[in-house]
């Protein structure tokens, strides 16, 4: 048996992760995650709400919430946990400014993006 896959999911930042006011992309990360983690460790990344912990395991998945502030970024905090945690594969919801940012914080990451409803093109 091989070593356990580290999947990293990066929600767009805007609703509550795992939360009562999640939108359908935290939900359906939150579903994929349920699948992967029997396969691989995920870390999700999403927006912090109140009274939810900052970050927190359940079962394989890790939750990481932030919220921005003057001194970072949502993204910025979260390329800085994905440089500890160093994820075999990182999933971006419909953010192709948050996979540029990434790929140039870390060059050698396998990137997926996935966009619900292409507007415009970015190489990244």
């Amino acid at each position: 048996m091989g070593r356990r896959l580290k999947i990293a999911m990066i929600s767009p930042g805007t609703f509550p992760i795992s939360g009562g006011k999640s939108s359908s992309i935290e939900m359906l990360m939150k579903k994929l995650a349920n699948l992967f983690q029997k396969e691989a460790y995920v870390f999700m990344f999403g927006k912090g709400f109140r009274k939810q912990p900052e970050w927190e395991t359940k079962g394989s998945i890790t939750y990481y919430r932030y919220t921005s502030s003057k001194a970072k970024t949502y993204i910025n905090q979260s390329i800085d946990q994905l440089k500890v945690i160093k994820p075999d594969i990182i999933h971006i919801e419909n953010r192709p400014r948050f996979a540029k940012a990434v790929r140039l914080a870390i060059p050698n990451a396998k990137i997926s993006l996935y966009l619900g409803k292409l507007v415009k093109y970015e190489k990244f």
